[in-house]
């Protein structure tokens, strides 16, 4: 028996009751796709105020990513200037030398020898009235020993400069005439003093000397083939000499 119920003073059948439930779960799915497409609609639309912007200057910046201690480094470039070296100049070739113990200072009255640097174990002396350089050591007859010693003098042109005269022919000096060095007897002339006064330059290092014409300033005392001369700087002259004690 189909059951009735009464609906303000009616009495519905259950055919009914099923037609309303349909309408009303009709209902309920409408109004869910309604607030659906509200939600997927700018807040314009839908009737609200747009969001304010965001405030992106107080955002904080995150740290960059840090690399590794196991992760390989870059090599520097070779061809960086801290990387990049330039070779060392070559230093010139000084003559090796032993050389014999200090000796004194071309102070006036001092006794010396000189010895060329670039031929240890030679001297200054003469022979045969001729200046030259030879082999003069402590085993050497003492003639020669005795030829290779000067006594230094004011030189005889310039007191700045000295004169060198033969302690075993006193009131001989060296000279040079016609650019050869002689050992020659002093006169009075003018000429003389001249050609016999050099004066001394620093060597190579400071502690050697060379020894320059008093009148001709452009040439120094130099050796060719045991002989001594005064020849220009283009003629390889600038020989440095040691102040060297007399044997």
């Amino acid at each position: 028996m189909r059951t009735a119920v009464r609906r303000h003073g009616r009495v519905l059948s259950w055919q009914s009751r099923t037609a309303l439930v349909a309408v009303a779960m009709v209902g309920l799915v409408a109004l869910g796709s309604a607030v659906t497409r509200g939600g997927d609609q700018p807040p314009a639309a839908r009737g609200g105020a747009p969001p304010a912007p965001l405030d992106w200057s107080s955002a904080v910046t995150p740290d960059p990513p840090r690399t590794s201690a196991a992760s390989p480094q870059p090599e520097p470039s070779a061809t960086t200037p801290a990387q990049r070296k330039t070779p060392a100049s070559p230093s010139p070739r000084v003559p090796s030398a032993t050389p014999s113990p200090a000796g004194p200072a071309l102070a006036p009255g001092a006794r010396i020898g000189l010895e060329p640097v670039t031929h240890p174990g030679y001297r200054v002396r003469h022979r045969d009235f001729l200046g030259r350089i030879d082999p003069v050591g402590a085993s050497s007859p003492a003639v020669d020993k005795a030829d290779a010693t000067f006594t230094v003098r004011a030189g005889l042109a310039d007191r700045r400069c000295v004169s060198l005269e033969a302690v075993n022919y006193p009131g001989f000096y060296l000279r040079h005439q016609d650019f050869a060095i002689h050992l020659h007897r002093r006169d009075p002339s003018a000429i003389f003093a001249a050609d016999a006064t050099f004066c001394p330059r620093p060597g190579a290092g400071g502690r050697d000397i060379s020894l320059r014409s008093y009148n001709y300033p452009d040439r120094h005392l130099y050796h060719q083939r045991s002989r001594l001369f005064i020849a220009t700087s283009g003629d390889g002259a600038a020989m440095t000499f040691a102040v060297r004690t007399p044997w």
